[in-house]
């Protein structure tokens, strides 16, 4: 069985709208393409250091501070 990844896991229970908002409030931080972010997204293969960069994006909407561990930011 594949095991889904934390980013992966996290941004599929975000509602449409979330989304949304989310991406738009990610790409200008990460400085990526909307593809790029899109299969990370997918894939669920965000870098720790760019999951450090979204901490308090992954926080506004909802991310746990387990999630976040998971994700690789380091407190």
């Amino acid at each position: 069985m594949h095991k889904t990844r934390p980013f992966a896991h996290f941004y599929t229970f975000l509602d449409k709208c979330d989304r949304v908002r989310f991406v738009r409030e990610a790409l200008p931080i990460l400085g990526i393409s909307k593809s790029t972010f899109y299969y990370k997204a997918t894939h669920g293969n965000l870098l720790p250091s760019e999951a450090l960069k979204l901490k308090q994006v992954l926080i506004k909407y909802g991310a746990t501070k387990q999630q976040l561990v998971s994700m690789g930011v380091v407190e």
